[in-house]
């Protein structure tokens, strides 16, 4: 699949400046957003819903083994050098998926809550380059959706088109910048930025 070009500088940036606050001045950082059980939000490995033209969804990882390395690991030592394996397994859980095949969880980019495309922090392995459909670690994917509702019509696409969900490129903009505010106030992004992430809207057409 077309690689992730989603930039998260803009979330690191902040997040640089909440940890320089938490360890100088005491000041707490904004909580974290990892997925959860709890919340439904940490889940077993399943396909988004719907149809997405040129997604390909990585294989379903089994029940991976625990593995015995030691009285002491917890503390991070390992004492037993030829590690055990036991017979209990654990499950493999990932985020949870939009209908558009975005994580639901995290820290969202605002171009991933008011979207263009579907993003994903991974891809798969292409048939020709051996090992179709495994996991290629640290590279993610990006599938773009279809402009018009027609267009998306023809491709069998099942994630509305950016002419359905914004109607024109002013209202995209509107929302993205919406967005952008709504996450610096939370504490995720720098007020100078917002601006910046705003003015990506301008690339998009339709």
């Amino acid at each position: 699949m077309p690689p992730n070009t989603l930039d998260y500088a803009p979330l690191m940036r902040r997040l640089l400046t909440a940890l320089d606050d938490w360890v100088n001045a005491g000041k707490e950082p904004p909580p974290s957003r990892y997925p959860r059980i709890v919340d439904g939000t940490l889940v077993a490995m399943t396909a988004p819903t719907g149809t997405i033209p040129g997604f390909t969804m990585a294989k379903a990882s089994a029940n991976r083994p625990r593995v015995d390395y030691g009285p002491e690991f917890e503390k991070g030592i390992i004492s037993r050098t030829m590690p055990v394996t036991l017979p209990e397994t654990y499950p493999t859980l990932v985020p949870r998926m939009d209908g558009d095949g975005n994580d639901i969880a995290g820290i969202r980019l605002p171009a991933v809550s008011v979207p263009v495309a579907t993003a994903t922090g991974w891809s798969v392995r292409a048939a020709d380059a051996g090992g179709a459909g495994e996991l290629c670690y640290l590279d993610g994917s990006y599938v773009p959706f279809s402009k018009t509702k027609d267009e998306r019509e023809a491709k069998a696409d099942s994630r509305p088109s950016l002419e359905e969900r914004y109607g024109d490129a002013s209202t995209y903009a509107t929302r993205l910048a919406a967005a952008a505010t709504a996450l610096a106030k939370e504490g995720y992004l720098l007020d100078e930025d917002v601006p910046r992430i705003a003015a990506q809207a301008s690339g998009v057409k339709w």
